[in-house]
């Protein structure tokens, strides 16, 4: 059985992380629809939520006081 093994689990971890990504972006970032057209639309769109999400975790890494 898959369920079981290391690289299922590995996946599944993987897996996880992407899918936090787009429930973020779908929660905070209000990307419940794609608002321009076409597969360059979406690819253009896609790549600003990831630029916005990367923003967003450098100020909050950057608030941190070095250890």
């Amino acid at each position: 059985m898959l369920a079981g093994t290391e690289a299922y689990v590995r996946s599944g971890r993987e897996r996880k992380k992407v899918e936090v990504l787009f429930g973020d972006a779908k929660r905070n970032l209000a990307l419940t629809r794609l608002r321009l057209r076409g597969l360059t639309g979406a690819s253009d769109e896609f790549l600003l939520m990831a630029t916005v999400q990367n923003l967003r975790r450098l100020a909050k890494h950057a608030g941190r006081s070095p250890l």
